[in-house]
């Protein structure tokens, strides 16, 4: 939320979003997740609750040999459909009010 981390100390990095919730889950420290994972849990709080979330985009990413493939193709809009209709979850998770 532009806080400086100056002087932070780091107890953990991991690129991994189940294992950040487990570390936080467990009071090693801090974790920034999605809302979706975050809100499911009820080992965790929001730090910020009255901030809406970080939005990150998205990319889904086809070999060009392949993207023209019927089957790709089928892949590709199924991901983007399911995207689309759980938008309101990823981007706010289970708090839709924000």
């Amino acid at each position: 939320m532009g806080e400086s981390l100056q002087g932070a100390r780091v107890a953990a990095r991991c690129d991994n979003p189940l294992i950040q919730l487990k570390a936080a889950a467990s009071e090693v420290g801090i974790a920034e997740l999605a809302c979706f994972l975050g809100d499911a849990s009820p080992d965790v709080v929001r730090i910020w609750p009255d901030e809406p979330p970080a939005i990150r985009p998205v990319w889904l990413i086809v070999h060009q040999d392949l993207r023209r493939s019927a089957r790709i193709k089928v892949v590709s809009s199924a991901i983007a459909d399911a995207f689309r209709r759980q938008s309101g979850l990823l981007r706010n998770g289970s708090r839709t009010g924000h």
